[in-house]
């Protein structure tokens, strides 16, 4: 779950750089890519540290 934590700051100071520099078309057109890409992996990550999880306490059973 740690990793998740990290990913999550680590996409809001993007964010925040992001409003920055959004007078940069380029910067503005970079950030919505890492936007859309954060919000596909954020889940993805989310969901796949539960299976993991769950598949550990399985295996502990």
């Amino acid at each position: 779950m740690g990793s998740v934590v990290v990913i999550a700051l680590l996409s809001m100071a993007g964010a925040l750089v992001a409003l920055y520099s959004t007078d940069n078309i380029g910067g503005a057109r970079a950030a919505a890519l890492a936007g859309i890409l954060m919000m596909i992996l954020l889940p993805g990550l989310t969901v796949g540290a539960i299976v993991v999880d769950r598949r550990t306490r399985q295996g502990r059973d």
